[in-house]
């Protein structure tokens, strides 16, 4: 699995994802599984990839991941909210200013 992740860690031209998978199936082409993983991977490399033709795009899928350490930055300045309620809806504006921030950017690169 390490080595699957490290093919997947890093934007990598095609050239170099080829290479890197090859090495993994080297080490591993006695192991059945591994095999049949890594052909599956080969298959669908198009679609796997598919996001890095698109700039801007974030290396992950996972929003908390991908604003954790802002978020962090953000709520050390406040001291404290009024009630729940205030935390819930300050939290729900920044999540939706952050999506639309992200949108925007994108639009913008495809010129729309």
């Amino acid at each position: 699995m390490r080595g699957i992740e490290t093919l997947f860690k890093n934007q990598r031209s095609s050239d170099d994802f080829n290479r890197v998978a090859k090495g993994i199936y080297t080490k591993y082409k006695h192991d059945e599984l591994c095999v049949k993983i890594l052909l599956y991977i080969d298959k669908n490399k198009n679609y796997f990839n598919a996001h890095y033709k698109v700039k801007h795009t974030p290396g992950t899928n996972n929003l908390i991941e991908s604003f954790n350490s802002h978020l962090n930055g953000r709520l050390k300045t406040i001291k404290g909210f009024e009630s729940f309620k205030h935390a819930n809806l300050w939290l729900n504006a920044y999540f939706i200013r952050r999506r639309i921030k992200n949108l925007q950017t994108v639009l913008e690169s495809f010129e729309i």
